[in-house]
């Protein structure tokens, strides 16, 4: 999705009814971290932004390995006696269950181990980050050896990483960083009594169901671009003073030693560029989404302003974008230095540096990204891609990649955000993409059921507390709990998650009028989007107290009736199933008799007040055809139309699963003219460059320069070549 950050208030979610209607599921917790407590000190209760070390020392007498079972707010790293366990740990759960990782402690000592937890809370509420209980707690266990953070402890704050006075980088991501090299640590202090605000087992806590995502070798870059800066002082807004900084190019020749990184010996930039201040600009190779890494030489006080973003515009990275600020600070100290910002991943091709204040010397050795990934197996591309398809397959794969660590997220770069409507898509391609056994999906999707509203939609995100949902995801949320029986027979899960997939369709059932889901209408509680397509975007949104019947919101309550039904039925709820497909067919036949227009064979988009455009959409038409609302002499007419050149609007990638779904549905014909318009179009993405697909068909020049380069909900043909490309190729290629 793309929404403009920074402008969300952010009430409560109705949590205790999500856990109540969860009820034995994951939220009813373990206690595994046995007495451990729930460790707070009083400043990161009331600050947002901060970043936090504590340590701790135990032997171990028997044994050289033991287990670290960790629970922390926003991210944590871990390392012992000096060495990595863990570089970043972020835990996306909500107050009222906290999931916790189970680390393996190797090489231990039996004379004593020093334990470094370093703990960053946000505090504040973002897309992906639901405030509340900040702290941590930990429980190591081994042969002979217990130690929990019940025992002593001690901390410091973190004064290199600034909390105050940082901007926020989105509001979907939080905040941006300001790091101070030169800083004095704090000293080191016991955590007191009255920092351990309660014990571990009072809280609902259950062990993460899959691994967390690693951090690898940073990859290798180059600088592409080189020059000097105006002579303007260093701006107090990092972003904007990096957009707006004149820059003149310089040959690299004459103003570095090298260009590709990392150097041992470094890339020495030349001294009569530090009057001015200068610039580089290193390139990736490819789409990444990791830790950001830097080594570098050079003097106390100098300034290095570093942006960061997924293309080239005007011979720069743009960092400043309406209300998004793609950038972040290091003042340095004297010599030779290194920052990896473990706090927060970051995603994009490129990085720009502003130095300003150097004065004898600037050598850079290491100036990256450390990729964050989940350990996964991909399938294998299949045989019957000719070398075009396999190109869109390999690529579409490695989007799906960028966009996976604690759970499924829109994009990398802009929001990191679980949203259904996109998870829906990632789940049915990661199914054909990975060798996996379906709990990372199902990881998103409960996730996405602890966000239950008492109105019966889910929220738009999670964890996330927004003001307002799109009704329309709650849905995609249905079907994709269906496509995970399905994909997956998981029958567990299914269990736990119908009470939710129960309150959603049964309250929507109450709520009909004349026969149809009205669009449920309030400015500030729900967005009435479809599709980023003219008509569909939900702009503006319906007041309250206005009577409007959307068609496509319809559409998908039928097939979530229908699909909920088969899963009701598989689970021995017959009854339920029953009463479902009979609502289902009894809102289908309504469906028809309002929206369908004879004359110009087609479906209208609405009915009622604030109808919008009037003008007829492609993905109405395709939803049309899956739910079986399409009378039937009309399907191969509407198909055609779908399939070709009409004045109908265009369905966007986003939701262009539901387009070649339906042209599939009709028959091996349209499926292959379906293939032919995606391999076209992803084709197209291809020979421009891309190497990730994009959230829209123009790239980054989409949503006024702020589209994304790497989107989940594009893996698409994924899914499509892996179940449809052996049938329609049948008796011939296509």
């Amino acid at each position: 999705m793309m929404l403009s950050g920074g402008a969300w208030r952010w009430p409560g979610l109705s949590l205790a009814l999500a856990a109540a209607v969860l009820s034995g599921s994951a939220c009813a917790g373990d206690s595994s971290l046995g007495d451990a407590d729930w460790v707070c000190p009083a400043v990161i209760r009331t600050a947002t932004n901060v970043t936090a070390e504590f340590r701790t020392t135990f032997p171990c007498p028997s044994g050289t390995a033991a287990e670290l079972a960790i629970g922390a707010d926003t991210t944590y790293s871990v390392s012992l006696n000096g060495k990595a366990v863990m570089e970043t740990g972020h835990l996306p759960d909500t107050p009222g269950c906290r999931y916790y990782d189970v680390l393996s402690l190797k090489d231990l000592r039996p004379e004593g181990n020093e334990l470094l937890i370093r703990l960053y809370s946000q505090g504040m509420d973002s897309f992906q980050y639901m405030g509340g209980d900040p702290g941590f707690a930990f429980a190591v266990r081994g042969e002979g050896l217990v130690r929990t953070s019940a025992g002593p402890i001690e901390w410091r704050l973190s004064t290199a990483d600034r909390a105050a006075g940082v901007p926020i980088m989105t509001g979907q991501l939080g905040f941006s960083y300001v790091w101070d090299g030169a800083a004095e640590p704090d000293a080191w202090k016991p955590v007191a009594a009255a920092d351990r605000v309660r014990k571990a087992a009072r809280m609902p806590f259950v062990r993460r169901p899959v691994p967390p995502p690693r951090t690898v070798p940073a990859i290798p870059s180059r600088i592409v671009g080189q020059g000097v800066l105006d002579g303007s002082p260093v701006p107090d807004d990092i972003s904007t003073g990096m957009d707006a900084t004149e820059t003149r190019a310089r040959p690299s020749a004459a103003m570095l030693t090298g260009t590709e990184l990392p150097s041992s010996d470094g890339i020495r930039v030349s001294s009569d560029a530090f009057g001015e201040g200068f610039y580089v600009i290193v390139d990736l190779g490819r789409e990444e989404c990791g830790l950001l890494d830097l080594e570098f030489d050079t003097d106390a006080g100098t300034v290095v302003d570093i942006g960061h973003g997924e293309h080239i515009a005007s011979g720069r990275v743009r960092t400043r974008l309406y209300s998004y600020r793609f950038a972040g600070r290091l003042l340095a100290r004297a010599g030779r230095q290194e920052y990896c910002r473990w706090q927060k991943r970051m995603a994009g091709r490129y990085l720009q540096l502003h130095v300003r204040g150097a004065k004898t010397r600037f050598v850079l050795h290491r100036a990256t990204l450390r990729p964050v990934l989940r350990d996964v197996r991909e399938a294998p591309v299949p045989k019957a891609l000719d070398a075009r398809r396999a190109a869109i397959w390999r690529t579409a794969v490695r989007t799906l990649r960028l966009c996976m660590h604690e759970h499924y997220e829109d994009c990398p770069w802009r929001e990191q955000a679980l949203y259904a409507n996109d998870a829906r898509n990632q789940i049915l391609c990661g199914r054909h993409a990975f060798d996996e056994n379906g709990d990372f999906a199902a990881l998103s999707l409960e996730l996405l059921a602890r966000g239950l509203r008492s109105d019966g939609w889910l929220g738009m995100c999670m964890p996330a507390r927004i003001d307002f949902t799109i009704p329309s995801f709650t849905f995609s949320w249905n079907l994709a709990l269906a496509d995970h029986f399905r994909l997956y027979g998981d029958r567990e899960f299914a269990a736990r998650m119908m009470p939710v997939a129960r309150r959603i369709l049964d309250r929507r059932l109450s709520e009909l009028k004349e026969g149809l889901l009205p669009c449920p209408g309030g400015e500030k509680e729900y967005w009435p989007f479809y599709d980023w397509a003219p008509g569909l975007d939900g702009c503006p949104r319906l007041p309250a107290g206005k009577l409007r019947f959307d068609a496509p919101l319809n559409l998908l309550l039928i097939q979530s009736l229908d699909a909920d039904a088969e899963l009701a039925e598989a689970l021995g709820e017959r009854a339920t199933a029953r009463r479902w497909r009979e609502a289902a067919a009894s809102l289908r036949t309504r469906v028809r008799e309002r929206f369908w227009n004879e004359r110009a064979q087609r479906l209208e988009s609405y009915l009622g007040e604030g109808t919008g455009t009037g003008r007829a959409h492609e993905l109405v038409q395709a939803l049309a055809i899956l739910a079986d609302v399409v009378p039937g002499d009309a399907i191969e007419p509407v198909a055609r139309k779908l399939s070709g050149r009409s004045d109908w609007v265009e369905t966007t990638l986003s939701q262009s699963l539901h387009k070649y779904e339906a042209l599939c549905k009709v028959g091996p014909e349209y499926g292959r003219l379906a293939l032919r318009a995606m391999d076209a179009q992803w084709g197209r993405m291809l020979d421009a460059g891309a190497t990730s697909f994009w959230e829209m068909k123009d790239g980054w020049k989409d949503f006024d320069g702020a589209g994304s380069l790497c989107h989940g909900w594009s893996a698409v043909p994924v899914h499509f070549y892996a179940t449809h490309l052996e049938l329609l190729t049948a008796g011939g290629r296509l």
